[in-house]
């Protein structure tokens, strides 16, 4: 179950990894094209904000035992 796991989490940032990839080989060049550089960026920095927001929480989803963190139950 261990290997499964494993296998899953590289399959989760090697799809990650692709839509970064097209996002930024197709999309961004049709953002600037489209809405001009400002509107583009701003696009691009909502993108920047959920690619971070998606890694973060997946990463730490992982690294966390389900029973949380020892000083969590202390402190509740």
């Amino acid at each position: 179950m261990r290997l499964i796991g494993v296998i899953f989490c590289f399959a989760t940032y090697a799809l990650i990894a692709t839509h970064v990839y097209g996002f930024f080989s197709v999309i961004a060049l049709v953002l600037k094209r489209r809405l001009g550089v400002a509107f583009g960026l701003i696009w691009i920095g909502i993108g920047f904000s959920l690619l971070y927001n998606i890694i973060f929480n997946h990463f730490w989803a992982m690294i966390i035992s389900p029973s949380g963190p020892k000083d969590l139950l202390f402190n509740e």
